[in-house]
């Protein structure tokens, strides 16, 4: 999994995408990199998930830590582009109510 991130062209929005089949357990380290440092200014986070076909237990305690630094920064997090797969493990987990899902 790689892991990009690009901010607007007025510094609000900091896009994350994720490039590869599988969220998880390996992709932590990358994906806790790619935020860490540039939430400062940011009021909207996008998660582009449009390539991710599956995901782990873990990726939802890394979008929920993604969420908690940002909600500290006053940001919103969107999650992008999500597969019906993907739609239906959110809505079950209640993810729904606490991201804006698209």
């Amino acid at each position: 999994m790689s892991v990009k991130t690009t901010k607007s062209d007025d510094s609000q929005t900091l896009t994350i995408t994720l490039n590869g089949y599988h969220f998880g357990l390996l992709d932590n380290a990358d994906f806790g990199k790619a935020y860490e440092d540039k939430l400062g200014s940011i009021s909207h986070v996008v998660v582009d998930m449009a390539n991710v076909e599956s995901i782990d237990s873990l990726a939802f305690s890394i979008l929920l830590g993604l969420r908690g630094k940002a909600s500290a920064n006053k940001a919103d997090v969107t999650l992008l582009g999500c597969n019906a797969k993907l739609r239906e493990l959110f809505t079950t987990v209640k993810f729904d109510t606490i991201f804006k899902i698209v």
